[in-house]
């Protein structure tokens, strides 16, 4: 069943080690982010002096070099510092309970005679369950999967700081579920086989050890079919724009319903853009650009229209974040990114997926396109697009 044992206080974390073994290898950098109500609040960053040669594949994986680490402190000071400032939160990390946290219980039990009692979460183990279509499952392929960033960083503060990205995406993702449209950003072979996060989400440990992993309810499934919809044909420049409306969410707090041929009847421009989901790095860039240039645009006779499926909730949330002056659309179904083809097939690491496609088309008063871009990136994009408008 649903439920909401998933924590809105807690702490992500992420370390780099000498290596992959816990019995033989240590940590060299412990990165953190503390969460209250969801919201980071405070950042725990710290080198860690190994006592050791630090093996060069691990220089070339991390940038970290045996000359940032001589100065650093030991394990035995900065460990019980950092276990003090994550206090009793449930600790979330990607791989954490076979990896991260059988680094800090071995350190743990040499310097406090005990293992760290918190709860865990690991969101390596929440992915295979919630998405167990997929085949790989690394903070690598989920930032890509999420739009979350396009590399994984391999630093440990950036990387606890994606990973609580990814958790809060799939938390979302779950919260979604029950009006969720088939064929939702990720796979199409996902959606029928997807699961519910169940009480059992969050790891209650035993006295002795970690070994038990945030497991799910497999009893609560979708139904939706797993056979995607034929993919819609891509609009090219002279094509007419198809109308549309959409709810929307505007920048002084609050909701309407926006139609294009309405806003086009008044002799406005408009700049339609999709993008995958709101809050993401990569959209955040986006939408900031897009706010910068918001002067520049108006007076190009432009008005400026997001679209995503993200819910007016969190489109609010999105606006008042980053102070975005411009209307954000929610198409929870995909049905508008489905006529304008924003809506398809890409590929991340090789793989094909179906979902949202980052696109966007200018279109005349007369209802014209003019310009339509697909598969753009959300960095240089606007100003890209502001050379081609002039």
């Amino acid at each position: 069943m649903i439920t909401n044992a998933l924590p809105n206080d807690y702490v992500v974390l992420d370390l780099e080690t000498t290596g992959i073994s816990w019995a033989r290898d240590t940590i060299i950098e412990i990165g953190a982010v503390k969460v209250v109500n969801r919201q980071p609040v405070a950042t725990f960053q710290q080198l860690v002096n190994p006592m050791r040669r630090l093996n060069p594949f691990i220089t070339s994986l991390t940038g970290i070099t045996p000359q940032m680490l001589e100065p650093a402190p030991t394990l035995d000071e900065v460990l019980p510092q950092f276990l003090d400032w994550c206090g009793d939160n449930v600790l979330i990390g990607h791989n954490i309970v076979r990896f991260d946290i059988k680094f800090i219980d071995i350190a743990s039990q040499r310097m406090l005679h005990r293992v760290v009692p918190n709860r865990i979460i690991d969101t390596l183990q929440m992915s295979r369950e919630l998405f167990p279509a997929e085949r790989h499952h690394r903070l690598a392929d989920l930032i890509q999967r999420f739009d979350i960033a396009d590399i994984e960083e391999h630093r440990a503060l950036s990387d606890a700081q994606q990973t609580r990205m990814c958790f809060e995406w799939m938390r979302d993702w779950q919260d979604r579920r029950t009006t969720m449209p088939a064929h939702d950003a990720l796979s199409v072979t996902t959606m029928g086989a997807m699961d519910i996060v169940s009480d059992d989400a969050v790891n209650v440990r035993n006295d002795t050890a970690h070994d038990n992993v945030t497991s799910v309810d497999n009893a609560a499934t979708t139904g939706e079919s797993s056979t995607p919809a034929a993919l819609p044909v891509r609009l090219n420049a002279g094509a007419p724009a198809p109308d549309f409306t959409l709810p929307a969410a505007q920048p002084d707090g609050s909701e309407s319903t926006i139609t294009l041929s309405s806003v086009l009847a008044e002799g406005k421009r408009v700049i339609l853009y999709f993008y995958p989901a709101a809050m993401t790095p990569g959209c955040t860039t986006e939408a900031c650009d897009f706010r910068d240039n918001l002067a520049r645009l108006t007076a190009l006779g432009y008005t400026v229209l997001g679209v995503s499926k993200d819910p007016l909730p969190k489109l609010h949330r999105f606006i008042e974040r980053d102070h975005l002056t411009f209307p954000l659309l929610s198409d929870p179904d995909f049905t508008v990114h489905q006529q304008y083809a924003a809506y398809g097939e890409r590929k991340l690491y090789g793989k094909v997926h179906v979902g949202s496609i980052r696109s966007t088309f200018a279109i005349e008063p007369n209802g014209t396109i003019t310009l339509a871009r697909y598969n753009v990136r959300a960095k240089g994009h606007v100003d890209s697009l502001m050379k081609q408008l002039g």
